[in-house]
Formats: C-alpha cells, structure tokens, sequence
C-alpha cells in the first residue's frame, strides 16, 4: 500500500503536494491506527503479557511502529522506483502485447 501510493505526488482532493515523507508516514501509522483500533483488546493482552510491558502500556505505540516502517519503506521505494510518474515511467513496455 506505501509503494502503491508513490505515484500520489499531490493530495487527490485537496491538491497540496505530498512529499514522500509525509505521504509514507501517513500509510503506514494509518494502517496500523485502523489494525490497531479494531484488535484493542488482541494488542492490550499482547502488550500486557510482553516484556516490553514497563515502558508502554497503549497498544496505540503501533501506530508509531507503522509509521517508522513507512517511512523506511517510502524511502526505499522512492530511492528504488521514484515518484510520481516516474514510478511507473516504461510500464507501457510491459503492457504490449
């Protein structure tokens, strides 16, 4: 989903430029916001019964973890493929026949 959204270089709506790091970081902690948001009880228990139990006590501390994964992943994307257009620049070679 963080890679699909690379070709998203301006808000589809508001038409405010995206850059990477904003778009990457907003894919990944949303994700784990809505995972998080529905598994509440799930993610308490696990955090409950782990040993990282002393220094977090919300499961909502996923949502950061999507959001350095996205930020990792948006980079790795971006250095590898591009933005914008030129993410997909050359898949009209692929779609010929």
């Amino acid at each position: 989903m963080i890679a699909m959204a690379g070709i998203f270089v301006r808000h589809p709506i508001f038409k405010f430029p995206l850059k990477w790091y904003v778009r990457s970081a907003l894919v990944g902690g949303g994700l784990n916001f809505t995972v998080t948001f529905f598994n509440y009880e799930h993610f308490s228990t696990y955090i409950a019964k782990s040993i990282i139990s002393g220094f977090v006590s919300s499961p909502f501390w996923f949502v950061l973890d999507g959001i350095v994964w996205g930020l990792l992943i948006g980079w790795i994307v971006t250095k590898m493929a591009g933005d914008g257009i030129d993410a997909v620049h050359g898949s009209e070679d692929v779609m010929k026949p």
